[in-house]
């Protein structure tokens, strides 16, 4: 208005700053400028292309892992609420699904929970934890993802896949190569299995399988995906990933495109709960 006024029809400045209550050496500084980008502007703009670089080949994370993510690539600090903001202005979102809440049911009396809610165990293989997953593929296949993962630092030390429905033998294959990296990393060290109540994990010949291993079972509570939270996150984060960060519903070899995908989440995927760490920093830092 200022501007315009005092352009069109001559005012004084200091007139029109006086008559509209505006500073005059405030108003010449900003006339002054004008086009020419402020220093929080320059500095937001720097952040949103980090933001964006850090976040090529992840878009399924959300900003405090990105945040990590700069810190680590590029050196440079910058706070969560700042990133947020930045991340706000830029309209980016993570492509992640949210995860639902069930009611706890009646507890199995079978195979109880020995976990119940203590996933902090105080070495490797301590607690381990299993799930399957299903991956579909444009093929039309869909596949079905086993998953053994370490409780104490979230790494998955065993896998196995098959694009068979019902198969067997993904449990039984990923149950191996658990008890090969049990005998390679512990001796005479106790393990708790925990698992859900499906029909492979309930079965007689899996837990025989168990006893012959010394592998103690513990089971969540039947519809209760609540009492295997680390496995039932996983899984969501692998989907997510697989499909958006590693192209797997069109990739043209679905078993290499997981085995890749395992070597990133293990040696390079930072985690939030191990402080931002990877599986293999925090195994090694741990000294155990």
């Amino acid at each position: 208005m200022i501007r315009t006024l005092h352009g069109r029809d001559s005012y004084p400045v200091s007139l029109l700053c006086l008559v509209m209550g505006v500073n005059r050496s405030g108003y010449m500084k900003w006339a002054g400028r004008r086009g020419v980008p402020t220093a929080s502007e320059l500095k937001r703009d720097a952040c949103v292309a980090l933001i964006k670089e850090a976040r090529e080949g992840h878009k399924t994370h959300g900003y405090r892992w990105i945040r990590e993510r700069i810190l680590r690539l590029f050196g440079v600090v910058y706070s969560p609420g700042y990133v947020l903001k930045c991340w706000r202005w830029a309209g980016l979102k993570a492509n992640a699904h949210g995860v639902k809440y069930r009611r706890p049911r009646e507890e199995s009396l079978e195979f109880p929970n020995l976990v119940a809610g203590d996933w902090r165990p105080s070495r490797p293989l301590e607690t381990v934890a299993s799930d399957m997953t299903m991956l579909r593929h444009c093929s039309g296949r869909a596949y079905e993802l086993t998953l053994y993962v370490d409780a104490f630092s979230r790494e998955i030390v065993s896998w196995a896949m098959s694009a068979t429905p019902g198969d067997r033998r993904t449990y039984f294959d990923g149950l191996r190569g658990l008890v090969r990296r049990m005998k390679k990393e512990q001796s005479g060290l106790v393990t708790t299995l925990h698992t859900d109540q499906g029909a492979v994990y309930s079965s007689r010949s899996y837990n025989e399988l168990l006893k012959k291993y010394s592998i103690r079972h513990s089971m969540s509570r039947k519809g209760t995906p609540t009492d295997n939270p680390m496995d039932e996150s996983l899984n969501g984060w692998i989907k997510d990933e697989l499909y958006g960060d590693f192209g797997f519903y069109r990739c043209e070899d679905p078993i290499a495109c997981v085995r890749r995908y395992v070597r990133y989440y293990n040696g390079e995927r930072m985690a939030c709960c191990l402080n931002y760490k990877t599986p293999a920093e925090y195994l090694a830092q741990s000294g155990l």
